[in-house]
C-alpha cells in the first residue's frame, strides 16, 4: 500500500465514523480496498474504509453544488476543523 492510499483511509474513517460499531476497519479491509482498487478484486460490504470512500464522495459531491448555490462556502469547511487542510484544498480546487 502506499502512502498517498494510507493518508487517503485516514479520511475515509472521517466519512465512516458513523458505521464504526458495524463495519470493518481492520489492517484486513484496508488491504482489501487497496486489492479492489487496484486489481478490481471483491471486497465485502462491511468494509469500512470502502463506506467511508462511498460517503465522501457523496459529500464532497453535495458541498460543490451547496458552494455552487451559496448554501455552504468554503470557509465554513475549514473552521469546522474535523477535516485536514491540505485534503480540502485538493477537493475544493476544483469548485
Amino acid at each position: 500500500m502506499s502512502p498517498k492510499f494510507k493518508k487517503m483511509c485516514e479520511i475515509y474513517l472521517i466519512f465512516a465514523q458513523d458505521w464504526k460499531d458495524c463495519c470493518d476497519f481492520s489492517l484486513e479491509s484496508k488491504e482489501e480496498l487497496f486489492q479492489h482498487e487496484t486489481y478490481g478484486k471483491e471486497i465485502s460490504s462491511n468494509n469500512g474504509f470502502y463506506v467511508g470512500k462511498k460517503y465522501l464522495n457523496l459529500n464532497v459531491n453535495m458541498w460543490r453544488e451547496d458552494i455552487k448555490y451559496g448554501f455552504l462556502s468554503e470557509k465554513e469547511l475549514f473552521q469546522d476543523g474535523k477535516f485536514p487542510s491540505w485534503w480540502l484544498n485538493k477537493v475544493l480546487s476544483s469548485v
